[in-house]
């Protein structure tokens, strides 16, 4: 899939990387391509009765895992063209996105300068010409409190699942889980392990919007969000 032709990225890297994470989407294994099909039905499901629907990642400290999501969620949902999709992150504590996300993002393409400094500082991540920049900071569960549209909560990792057995303001939640790319840190394997994490994540945010976009119009072409756990190109 191309995008529609609106899409306008930033630059030709981020054009590429992109490009290299939808021709991963049919190697997801089955078992997540199952989880995300189950989670797309039930989003499809509200934004089809013409509800705006809010994807929040959450992990213990918003630091590295949920802000890889939040980034390619936003970006996957706008090349899918799902606009009435609002996607944040939070954890159980504050503490500030990792310097390590931020150098793996670039990497791929993403503009990402620094708005605010500090102990949590906030940085625009930009990653097409004609929407606003996403920005990343470490934020709460509290800032999500009250939001307007229904929340979808997906955890990041499984530490977070266990603290939060109830969120009064959650119409869904769904447990990702993904390995957190800290065990590298200051190793030989910092980059690789970053870079790793930022992928899959990325391609099962592109897997779950195409799913998406799929079951809420245009099935009569599915990609490979479309096709049965069992089936192959």
């Amino acid at each position: 899939m191309e995008g529609p032709a609106s899409c306008q990225l930033i630059n030709n890297s981020l054009q590429q990387w992109v490009q290299t994470v939808e021709g991963g989407l049919s190697k997801l294994p089955p078992d997540r391509r199952d989880l995300l099909r189950t989670i797309a039905r039930g989003i499809a499901s509200r934004l089809r009765s013409g509800q705006p629907v809010h994807l929040a990642f959450l992990c213990t400290h918003n630091s590295r895992r949920s802000q890889f999501a939040q980034v390619a969620a936003t970006l996957a949902a706008y090349w899918n063209g799902l606009e009435d999709l609002k996607v944040s992150s939070a954890g159980t504590e504050i503490t500030a996105c990792h310097p390590n996300v931020i150098a793996s993002l670039q990497r791929a393409g993403f503009e990402v300068p620094c708005r605010d400094r500090g102990t949590n500082p906030t940085y625009e991540v930009r990653y097409a010409k004609d929407v606003p920049p996403v920005e990343l900071y470490s934020k709460s569960l509290g800032d999500l409190s009250g939001p307007s549209a229904p929340v979808v909560a997906l955890f990041c990792c499984d530490d977070a699942h266990e603290a939060c057995p109830v969120l009064p303001w959650s119409a869904d939640r769904y447990q990702l889980s993904y390995t957190d790319p800290k065990f590298a840190d200051g190793s030989d394997r910092e980059t690789t392990a970053y870079d790793m994490c930022r992928d899959l994540i990325a391609s099962e945010m592109f897997f779950l919007m195409q799913a998406i976009a799929e079951a809420i119009g245009d099935t009569e072409h599915p990609g490979p969000a479309g096709r049965r756990a069992g089936e192959h190109q």
